[in-house]
């Protein structure tokens, strides 16, 4: 079980894809990216079979897990992480969600009143606002209000309450450490 373990982690490090290493700024979403993210999922989802075949449970939920952060790491790379109100709910709970190491300028809209917290659960996840990540009052963020957010190894849930207007939160990865 443990040589399996191993696998999946060294899986999770070497295979998701390295970022534009050498200005430390992000890559396009290019072909050879989604090819990386290919292979990373074909090895998770090797590893969890032979974790099924084993009866190896510990083993199997590791590797349910990474393949959620495979493709957390892709969305978040892709697309970046963007939340609404219609989507998520009008006073959301969201996540837990793996996020990239580096900083993200993360980007709050509403016309209303609005609070988000980052409530962290493993890692380091360091915001730049003053109690929790944002605490908007009515009409302050009606062209957006934004904050820089720190990771190292963060799982977080997103937290967003006093809104009784619609709202977007969009998470930009703008850096990435080598």
């Amino acid at each position: 079980m443990s040589r399996l373990l191993f696998v999946i982690m060294i899986l999770l490090i070497v295979a998701i894809p390295a970022f534009a290493q050498d200005e430390n700024i992000i890559a396009s979403c290019d072909q050879a990216y989604m090819a990386d993210t290919y292979n990373a999922l074909e090895g998770v989802l090797s590893a969890a079979k032979v974790a099924m075949d084993n009866n190896d449970i510990e083993a199997w939920r590791l590797a349910i897990r990474s393949i959620r952060t495979v493709t957390e790491v892709n969305d978040s790379y892709c697309s970046g992480l963007s939340f609404n109100n219609e989507k998520d709910g009008q006073q959301a709970v969201i996540g837990p969600f793996t996020f990239i190491d580096g900083k993200y300028r993360v980007t709050a809209q509403t016309e209303g009143f609005m609070m988000v917290d980052l409530e962290s659960l493993e890692g380091t996840c360091e915001t730049s606002g003053l109690g929790g990540m944002f605490n908007l009052w009515e009409g302050q963020a009606t062209t957006g209000a934004q904050t820089l957010l720190t990771t190292e190894g963060c799982m977080a849930m997103i937290l967003v309450s006093n809104t009784h207007e619609p709202w977007t939160l969009n998470f930009e990865l703008l850096y990435t450490p080598q």
